[in-house]
């Protein structure tokens, strides 16, 4: 193993020794419905992104912003018809409904489309840009599920969205959620370290949270301190690999729902 994912270092605070079954033992956890749905809303994004330039190109002059949402809608709705349709068999092996899931995606990213198409529309308005010159000035431009390695840091990871301004990056990771905890901000500082590290020309002074249940951002502003934190659980999740001993620590709260619960109480820790 060459790098350790950001997904690993927040396992990693959750309980050590899921570290030491998924990537020691080389365990998986089973395949669960809300793991299939994030990895086709992964697929999704990778393809509406790559759509967004096309977009703005096919605004050749002054259009209300009804007209710019629904560009962006239609051509989200089409992203998800195409996705969905790869993803049949795996739909039906969980027994879901394509057409459920289609409504509760364009539902939880109603705000994605939205914000992009107000930014677009606030953009034409103020510049009195359009087509291509449009797309060039447009500020941030947004990126959703951005994989990004770094080869100094032996760190990779997907970031939900990334917004890209003249000189500054911001993160946004996307919950569920309605409140922060320490886990959140120390996940955004990990994809910080990564985002520093692959554009370095960009100043990344702080991050956001959006719950999507509370349709809200919540502000991190980055420490220095939570960036120490990241590399020194990254160097003990590497001294798991390399001794290829069991942590002692776990975390008895959520042995529970642990996916690693069995294999965890037959072991003893050497």
């Amino acid at each position: 193993m060459n790098y350790i994912r950001v997904t690993d270092l927040v396992d990693y605070l959750i309980c050590p020794r899921k570290v030491y079954f998924k990537l020691v033992l080389g365990l998986e956890e089973e395949k669960k419905e809300e793991m299939l749905k994030g990895e086709i809303i992964h697929k999704i994004f990778e393809e509406f992104n790559d759509k967004e330039e096309e977009i703005v190109y096919e605004i050749l002059e002054p259009v209300p912003y009804d007209k710019i949402y629904k560009l962006y809608y239609d051509a989200f709705r089409e992203t998800v018809d195409s996705v969905l349709n790869s993803y049949e068999e795996e739909l039906k092996e969980f027994n879901l409904s394509k057409e459920e899931l289609k409504l509760e995606i364009l539902d939880h990213f109603k705000y994605e489309i939205e914000d992009r198409a107000k930014n677009v529309y606030q953009t034409m308005k103020a510049l009195d840009l359009y087509g291509i010159e449009l797309w060039d000035a447009l500020e941030p431009k947004i990126k959703s599920e951005v994989e990004l390695i770094s080869d100094d840091l032996k760190l990779v990871g997907r970031i939900d969205r990334i917004e890209f301004y003249k000189d500054i990056a911001i993160p946004v990771e996307i919950k569920t959620g309605n409140r922060i905890g320490f886990i959140h901000k120390f996940q955004l500082h990990a994809y910080a370290l990564l985002i520093r590290d692959n554009f370095s020309y960009y100043d990344i002074p702080l991050g956001y949270v959006y719950y999507t249940k509370l349709r809200k951002r919540k502000e991190v502003r980055f420490s220095e301190k939570i960036f120490k934190m990241v590399i020194e659980v990254r160097n003990k999740i590497w001294d798991i690999i390399e001794e290829q001993k069991m942590p002692e620590e776990r975390n008895e709260k959520l042995c529970s729902k642990c996916p690693f619960r069995e294999q965890c109480l037959k072991l003893k820790v050497k």
